[in-house]
């Protein structure tokens, strides 16, 4: 829940708009504080009013008022008990398990388990250790789903190779990092966990699934986009017709509110969370057919009988039209196209030229006031009209560009502009050039103003 940082009743009337619509049978909350006498889970919940139950679990001291901060489970069914236990190590931050055994209509019992690791590398390996021999402790035959905030990045995924993949040679080997918690365990050719993400998106080189960061600040500057953030289902009989019929991302819409947050950091716009929320939704087809007729199956009937969240996707982010990214771009006419903003994997600036509004310039990060991406010809042009548009068009202009002029030049550098015009709430620009068509070089967009959102520069249009 990002805890208290401001503006939290802004934040919390999104989460409730969310979750009324989903409605969802269970859901674990990370960073969990109190207000009062009432924490955030159980304030989410009253908000609702559709008879959630809220279990809260304490993990460590707030500072300054003696309120802890922890972990939440809420579900609509019943539960029937629930522990915790430390799972050791770690910052100064205490850092717990926390279960819920909860009996789910139609399902049966299901055991969710609910964590925030420590975000100290070094010790992530004996933690996810810790919380699978925790898991062992209860029946192995029953359904057990672990969700949570794991703080594994893209670069140290070897605590979450211990749940997802098997136990091999390279476990034990001298250069794994975890290689000293993995001592005395057993050679497997399955995996404890299967991971929900990619049991509807094998392909992580096209669907990463990044969670976080959820937009760009100083803290996550040096940070690729990642996926700290899972939901994980034990492997055993049980759970092999427990079918995963979609996951999906939420929460990385923006809306308006300008102030500090609680780190002091300046926001122009916010989300609802500095992560983006997953997911998933799960069918129990106990059937005598094969896996992969009960995934038709339940896809067809979640298609015939869910409504789904709007405006949300399956992969809730630009990156889901990453493999039409994977060719070089051909452009529309000879041209350099240039940008100071780095791109993010393979949207090259080129997309903004090519002719193709299913392609698009993606940058690594929010663009400052003064930065440019341009447009120059290799040879002067004929045009009457100029225009831009911005943010990806199949998605509702998401990382659009929010302030910004377009300007068109006859020089090769974009100097003394013959026109210029505002970039439009839809993030877009059109300008028709003065005096009817005129001989022209360069297409400039410059941002105006602060935004936290990265931007996609969709396309570049000259028109004679």
């Amino acid at each position: 829940l990002w805890h208290l940082n401001p503006p939290w009743d802004q934040r919390r009337a999104k989460i409730v708009e969310f979750l009324r619509d989903a409605k969802p049978d269970i859901i674990g909350f990370q960073e969990v504080r109190f207000i009062g006498e009432v924490n955030q889970a159980q304030q989410i919940a009253n908000d609702l009013n559709l008879g959630y139950k809220v279990v809260f679990c304490e993990v460590h001291p707030e500072p300054g008022n003696g309120k802890n901060e922890g972990l939440a489970i809420m579900t609509r069914h019943p539960i029937v008990s629930t522990g915790s236990v430390s799972l050791k190590g770690g910052s100064p931050r205490k850092r717990r398990i926390f279960h819920a055994r909860i009996d789910v209509e139609g399902i049966g019992e299901v055991v969710f388990f609910n964590t925030h690791f420590t975000y100290e590398e070094s010790k992530q390996c004996e933690q996810m250790k810790n919380a699978l021999s925790y898991l062992d402790t209860f029946d192995p035959d029953s359904i057990q789903i672990m969700v949570g905030d794991l703080n594994i990045y893209f670069d140290f995924e070897w605590p979450m190779d211990i749940a997802t993949r098997p136990i091999n040679k390279f476990t034990h080997h001298k250069y794994n990092p975890c290689r000293k918690v993995a001592e005395g365990m057993e050679l497997t050719k399955d995996p404890k966990f299967r991971d929900a993400w990619e049991d509807v998106y094998p392909d992580l080189s096209r669907f990463p699934g990044s969670t976080f960061p959820n937009f760009q600040d100083p803290r996550a500057a040096h940070l690729d986009p990642c996926r700290p953030d899972r939901i994980l289902i034990r492997r055993n009989t049980k759970t092999d017709n427990l079918i995963t019929c979609d996951t999906y991302l939420f929460g990385q819409e923006t809306f308006p509110w300008a102030g500090k947050d609680a780190a002091g950091i300046p926001r122009s716009g916010m989300k609802i969370s500095d992560h983006k929320g997953i997911m998933t939704q799960l069918i129990l087809d106990e059937d005598t057919i094969s896996y992969q007729d009960k995934v038709r199956r339940a896809q067809d009937w979640l298609g015939g009988q869910v409504r789904r969240p709007q405006p949300l996707v399956k992969q809730s982010s630009p990156e889901r039209y990453l493999h039409l990214h994977q060719t070089t771009p051909r452009l529309v006419r000879p041209a350099d196209v240039k940008t100071e903003l780095p791109q993010y994997l393979q949207f090259k600036p080129d997309f903004a030229f090519d002719g193709n509004k299913e392609t698009f310039f993606w940058s690594s990060r929010a663009p400052a006031p003064g930065g440019t991406f341009s447009v120059v010809l290799k040879e002067p042009i004929t045009a009457s009209a100029v225009s831009v548009s911005t943010g990806v068009q199949q998605m509702n202009g998401q990382d659009k560009v929010m302030h910004g002029t377009l300007a068109v030049s006859m020089e090769e550098d974009c100097s003394n502009p013959i026109a210029e015009t505002k970039v439009d709430n839809n993030g877009d620009a059109s300008l028709t050039l003065p005096g009817g068509p005129s001989s022209v070089r360069c297409a400039k967009l410059t941002i105006t103003e602060p935004q936290e959102n990265w931007v996609v520069i969709s396309e570049f249009a000259f028109f004679p």
